[in-house]
């Protein structure tokens, strides 16, 4: 009997090491992962990732980390002048012009400035140049609550800067609008051009 119980105790733990496996601990570290790991909590998936604004989406214990539409920013103009005219229309620079797309809907700050420069104009009485932000889709129409205006005194073939116009509105957007600045002159020089050689637009979201 004696030399029985060495042998029951060698066989019982013979068979704890290889009958029974370890349970596997869940880990609660996090981790950092490129596609999802079913053996891994806390994971934040960063495979969808590009450069940009980022969200992240939690689904069964998963943050996957995605872009996002960046709902603030500045667009500057830059290439050749815009010409401003009797006609109120865009401000259409040679490589880019001052306009936006407000991708969610909501309301947003919208602040621009534009810079007016006359080139050898003559006007013979005082006239004046209004600028405004303008929506070009989703029923086109302005959405400045009233234009801004710069105003131009009677001048024979002169070229000079006349003051920046400032714009500012807050605006509650539909999903996707594009918002760019219109300007027109009250009336047509005798001579020369009125452009702008600087104008941008700058958008920020009041969201919640």
């Amino acid at each position: 009997m004696k030399k029985l119980i060495p042998f029951l105790a060698f066989v019982l733990a013979a068979f704890n090491a290889w009958a029974i496996p370890p349970i596997p601990s869940i880990s609660t570290t996090a981790h950092v992962v490129t596609t999802t790991n079913d053996g891994l909590t806390n994971q934040t998936n960063l495979g969808a990732v590009a450069t940009g604004l980022v969200k992240s989406t939690v689904s069964g214990g998963v943050s996957t980390v995605s872009t996002e539409a960046p709902t603030s920013g500045v667009v500057n103009s830059s290439g050749t002048p815009a010409t401003i005219t009797s006609s109120n229309a865009a401000l259409t620079f040679g490589t880019t012009s001052p306009a936006v797309i407000l991708v969610l809907a909501g309301p947003y700050r919208l602040s621009g400035q534009v810079n007016v420069i006359t080139s050898s104009a003559t006007f013979a009485a005082n006239q004046s140049v209004a600028c405004e932000f303008y929506r070009t889709n989703n029923t086109p129409g302005a959405i400045s609550a009233a234009p801004s205006y710069d105003y131009i005194p009677i001048i024979t073939t002169l070229s000079i800067r006349l003051d920046t116009i400032n714009l500012e509105t807050i605006y509650t957007a539909t999903a996707g609008d594009q918002v760019t600045i219109y300007c027109t002159l009250s009336a047509a020089p005798g001579a020369g051009t009125v452009t702008s050689d600087f104008a941008d637009v700058l958008y920020l979201g009041m969201f919640q």
